[in-house]
């Protein structure tokens, strides 16, 4: 986010700050996942 220039005032309410270490332990986790 910060090499693209936003801030967290940009996000979608509810939206949060992650990582992609983050987004693997969720995909791991997960039965279905929806990828495009």
């Amino acid at each position: 986010m910060d090499a693209r220039g936003l801030s967290i005032d940009m996000l979608i309410k509810g939206a949060d700050r992650s990582s992609m270490l983050e987004l693997a332990e969720m995909t791991e986790d997960t039965d279905k996942l929806l990828s495009f």
